[in-house]
């Protein structure tokens, strides 16, 4: 849970302080954080893979 939380909280963090001024799209970056969460979670060590 951690894991997500952080990654979560500091892409809010990031957007709400202006850290995303950049020309890249916002929802694009959010959806590759999603991608890469889930990712990660599904090849969690120790955890079976829940399909």
């Amino acid at each position: 849970m951690r894991f997500v939380y952080s990654t979560m909280h500091g892409f809010i963090h990031l957007e709400t302080d202006g850290g995303f001024s950049h020309a890249r799209n916002l929802d694009t970056s959010w959806s590759l954080v999603l991608d890469a969460i889930d990712r990660a979670l599904s090849t969690w060590p120790g955890r079976a893979r829940v399909t």
